[in-house]
């Protein structure tokens, strides 16, 4: 769409549109050094000077738009160096005790644990799938004496195996990013498509 007006702006009498009143209707005339050009005749006094400024209007607007364009260029650059940056930051894999929160990113290591540790696994996910989502507590635990931390335990039930561990932060911004740069895609499908059916 953006070329087909750039192109009609092109095929338009060229010059500087000017309007000649009248007495009951204006005309507009493109003025080129010494010679006039109609462009329209028997326009309306309210219509004229809208219509002899349209080119002058449509190059603003135009300008405009590629400024923008320009600059959403640019956020994009910056989202893509963020997305590289923060996607590897979203998950950590890891294996060894249950860290806490969604016990269905555990996997118990079947050699490592006991019938009983597993069965509580089995229990956790079970809360969780029905909509418990504060989780299970990590299975390291401070211990605390008075107001003062002096060490930390583990209270193993769920046993060890490997995790994904989830920084929640992290996958925040990361569909945030990805959302802004969806959109802009399907925006972009969009226009393609329209052009298409037009021409």
């Amino acid at each position: 769409m953006i070329e087909q007006i750039k192109e009609a702006l092109e095929k338009a009498t060229s010059g500087n549109w000017i309007v000649q009143p009248g007495d009951s209707y204006d005309a507009v005339y493109s003025s080129q050094k010494t010679r006039l050009t109609v462009v329209a005749g028997r326009v309306d006094h309210n219509d004229a000077y809208l219509l002899a400024n349209t080119p002058t209007y449509i190059r603003y607007l135009l300008d405009e738009l590629e400024k923008v364009q320009k600059e959403i260029e640019k956020r994009d650059h910056v989202l893509k160096n963020c997305l590289n940056f923060v996607e590897p930051q979203v998950e950590h894999h890891g294996y060894g005790f249950f860290p806490g929160g969604n016990p269905n990113l555990f996997f118990p290591d079947a050699e490592m644990n006991s019938p009983q540790e597993i069965e509580n696994w089995n229990e956790a996910c079970k809360r969780w799938d029905e909509g418990n989502t504060e989780g299970e507590p990590s299975s390291h635990v401070p211990l605390i004496i008075g107001n003062e931390v002096i060490g930390s335990a583990t209270i193993a039930r769920l046993g060890m195996g490997s995790y994904v561990d989830v920084d929640e932060d992290a996958k925040t911004l990361l569909d945030s990013i990805l959302s802004t740069l969806s959109n802009k895609e399907d925006t972009t499908c969009t226009d393609s498509t329209s052009t298409e059916k037009e021409s």
